[in-house]
């Protein structure tokens, strides 16, 4: 290939492997030559590499053109000989430094690099050799230093984190899981999750876990690309280490710079870049440190967090004891807890036991009995409720319905409109006891029994995942709501809800985790009109609540008698989900062909 050469028009013209060998002799007349490394990126070549090569003596290159397709980051590699990285600099320059293809102002920028950044360095003189991730260039010696102007001073082994990163103490993805996903978006270069994730809800703060400095404040990454972290924050702690938080939102209140303290707020939770839900990814970086399998410098957050995780007050104030349901208890350690919800304290271990009192959500619980009953831990609180003696009134008796005859349907097909103008297809399609609510291709899986109607396998997330829910005492399915019910009855249920990739069946720990789900049935309407027109007569409406105590509703579901459901409201406030959804026409039955169910594989 000679420099006139022109890439081909798309990877399907990459049909050969064809190799070249170049010798680079200083009698050239030129003192160093440029790669461009492409890679065929949404339907066109996109630059992602510049090499700047020196030519001292007598210098090699070889030339590979790989066979087409290519894959994901590589259309055509470069392999030079190159001298190994004799050392690190950093960048000491405030308003940065820019990288040329040679060792004057004259040459070509190939990119700029932010003050205090990090790069190798491969030969000294006048400008600097250096590499900055795959960029090879010259750096003006004087804008380098040896030593990091962020670094504190720390001696070694005296970092620790100081601050919960989060207002809540909830993992919900580890350093090191889900290796199949990560190491597909990094085209290998990482071998699995490579932070830890917190649960941290829209637009609630990210602190800083230890003293330290910014050092970057970002939504792009090294070549100015969009970062999959979105909006950032980097802090160095000294001693090596340095903390990132990621999907922040984009009015960070620091800047580069900025000396910082623990509990210092660094960002809000905006949900930004590769990002499935608002919350936390917190990576932790000590340099010179080299784990089996990683990138260098990446190591595991949690043995840093776990004693922060663990650390609890003993509970104070108007203190019971009681039974609590082990399921509601989020343990820290052995014999602390802290209630996930508001908890009814029972004087039994059973949930037909007398109420004695309620204990708040976030409150510290001491387990006084290690060992599980029924269930139920026996612990001491402080409560905010006493329970007080029921009065017996003659009400008037309320009639109760079969659920069954309302969730699962006859099997017409029917529009659903939402209120961002999408619309489905909804279908009931019966197997025996077990029943599929299909929505275009998406499916929900059901079974019932004399008691219950039974939730099992629900693929509507898409993105290749499903999940499953089970309770604790089933390996399949989880008790969703009784046979008979009445207005005004709920039913609460702890489940495992467990995500799953589709192409394999193999567990995803996003979004997994454990859960206690309180439905109620609200109404029972004669006719009820929904937002789209369609009035339909003989409809139950349940609210899916907060807890037994608070019916404040997270969503609202209407179903019909013979049809299924018909209607669907949120009664939070995502802005990227459809505020509603409701039955737009109805089809005959079998007028329209039945649904397929798309196929997901189940282990």
């Amino acid at each position: 290939m000679n420099q006139d050469d022109q890439l081909p028009e798309s990877p399907d013209s990459l049909h050969e492997i064809s190799r070249q060998i170049l010798t680079l002799a200083d009698g050239s007349g030129a003192d160093n030559v440029r790669l461009e490394i492409s890679e065929w990126r949404d339907g066109r070549w996109r630059l992602t590499g510049l090499l700047a090569l020196p030519i001292n003596g007598e210098s090699r290159l070889e030339i590979v053109l790989l066979k087409g397709p290519p894959t994901f980051f590589e259309a055509f590699e470069a392999a030079a000989v190159l001298p190994e990285p004799i050392g690190v600099k950093y960048v000491n320059a405030p308003a940065g430094v820019n990288v040329r293809s040679g060792p004057t102002t004259g040459h070509e920028v190939l990119t700029s690099i932010p003050y205090g950044q990090q790069v190798e360095l491969l030969k000294e003189g006048e400008w600097d050799l250096i590499r900055a991730g795959n960029i090879t260039g010259y750096v003006f010696s004087e804008l380098l230093s040896d030593k990091d102007p962020f670094a504190l001073d720390l001696p070694d082994g005296a970092f620790k984190f100081e601050f919960w990163p989060t207002l809540y103490k909830e993992v919900t993805q580890h350093f090191g899981e889900n290796p199949d996903l990560y190491s597909e978006i990094s085209d290998g270069f990482l071998p699995a999750h490579e932070g830890i994730d917190l649960k941290a809800p829209m637009n609630t703060p990210y602190f800083a876990i230890a003293p330290g400095r910014v050092t970057s404040v970002s939504d792009k990454n090294w070549a100015g690309e969009a970062s999959p972290y979105g909006w950032h924050v980097v802090v160095n702690h000294g001693g090596g280490y340095s903390t990132l938080y990621a999907h922040a939102r984009a009015d960070i209140p620091v800047k580069v710079g900025d000396q910082v303290t623990p509990g210092q707020v660094l960002a809000y939770s905006g949900n930004t870049g590769f990002s499935s839900g608002p919350h936390l990814h917190l990576t932790l970086k000590k340099s010179g440190t080299t784990l089996p399998g990683w990138p260098p410098d990446y190591i595991d957050p949690w043995p840093f967090l776990e004693p922060l995780y663990n650390e609890v007050a003993a509970p104070a104030g108007n203190l019971r004891e009681g039974y609590l349901f082990a399921q509601g208890l989020d343990k820290r350690g052995s014999d602390m807890a802290i209630a996930k919800l508001n908890l009814n304290m029972r004087q039994e271990p059973d949930s037909a036991s007398p109420l004695l009192a309620v204990v708040s959500q976030g409150s510290t619980v001491r387990i006084l009995n290690e060992q599980l009953q029924n269930g139920y831990y026996f612990s001491e609180a402080a409560v905010i409720e006493e329970a007080q003696p029921r009065k017996v009134l003659d009400l008037p008796q309320v009639e109760s319905f079969d659920v069954l005859d309302y969730v699962k349907g006859d099997g017409r097909q029917y529009e659903v409109r939402n209120a961002t103008a999408g619309q489905e297809r909804f279908q009931i399609r019966e197997d025996g006891l077990t029943f599929y609510l299909v929505k275009n291709h998406h499916w929900e899986k059901f079974f019932y029994d004399n008691d219950f109607i039974y939730r099992d396998i629900d693929t509507s997330p898409g993105n290749g995942r499903y999940y499953r829910l089970t309770d604790p005492d089933r390996q399949f399915g989880s008790r969703w709501l009784r046979r008979k019910m009445a207005p005004g009855q709920t039913y609460t249920q702890p489940r495992r809800v467990q995500f799953y990739n589709a192409a394999d069946g193999s567990p995803s720990a996003a979004n997994s985790g454990n859960v206690i789900d309180t439905i109620m049935l609200v109404a029972h309407h004669d006719r009820y009109q929904f937002q789209t027109g369609v009035e339909m007569e003989d409809v139950l409406e349940f609210h899916w609540v907060m807890n037994e105590n608070d019916h404040t509703p997270r969503e609202k579901y209407f179903y019909a008698r013979g049809l299924g459901m018909v209607g669907w409201a949120r009664g939070h406030q995502d802005p990227n989900t459809p505020a509603w959804s409701a039955v737009a026409e109805i089809h005959k039955k079998g007028t329209r062909d039945p649904f397929e169910r798309e196929e997901v594989v189940i282990v």
